[in-house]
């Protein structure tokens, strides 16, 4: 108790600005998944349970990432409730699950390289925005020229990694062939990529 009535003034329209950003993240994040399941989903799912339910199963996934590896919890309570409330089977939830994690990985890698020029010296704040806009701007160029093959793209490397586990004894044998089956049932418009990737940077704004 002495520890924390000797703490600084806490300045509380700052914790707000934490809050607000914080359920912003959640929202976004929320929306991109729910997008990308409606979007690998063959039947239609209701609005209301498509957003508030999944709101719902995400934030348990965050609540349970504070006590075991984010990535675990993300991955795993998200594809267990949807198995159990039979909005999808395992093996397409779980590669909703992937895909929304692979968004992750493309903003990450935007992210990384302004990031080390900035952390290096190479350049300073203003020059480290500018390159990452140059890389946002290239990666929506890219999306727009390949058009509707960008989904495609993201299912070559799904089966590309699915091709190595594969290779696993037991995980090849039991799974792999029925999360291979989920990458060619996808029903994506042409402009799904760019709200999906959109949705991504969007959450890391947050």
């Amino acid at each position: 108790v002495s520890e924390l009535i000797r703490m600084p003034t806490i300045h509380w329209p700052f914790i707000l600005l934490v809050f607000l950003s914080t359920v912003g993240f959640t929202l976004i994040h929320n929306i991109r998944w729910t997008t990308l399941v409606k979007g690998i989903s063959s039947t239609s799912i209701d609005p209301k349970i498509g957003f508030f339910q999944f709101y719902h199963w995400l934030l348990n996934s965050y609540a349970l990432g504070t006590m075991i590896p984010n990535d675990i919890s993300l991955a795993g309570v998200r594809t267990f409730y949807m198995n159990r409330t039979q909005i999808l089977s395992f093996p397409l939830a779980l590669f909703s699950v992937l895909l929304d994690r692979f968004f992750d990985f493309i903003v990450f890698f935007a992210l990384a390289i302004p990031s080390a020029l900035f952390m290096t010296k190479v350049a300073n704040g203003t020059g480290a925005l500018f390159y990452l806009g140059c890389i946002m701007a290239m990666i929506f160029l890219f999306i727009s020229w390949k058009k509707g093959e960008g989904i495609d793209y993201l299912m070559k490397v799904y089966r590309s990694g699915m091709n190595w586990l594969s290779r696993l004894p037991i995980i090849g044998k039991r799974m792999v062939g029925r999360w291979r089956e989920a990458s060619d049932i996808t029903s994506f418009r042409e402009g799904s990529v760019h709200q999906l990737m959109g949705w991504s940077f969007l959450k890391y704004f947050f």
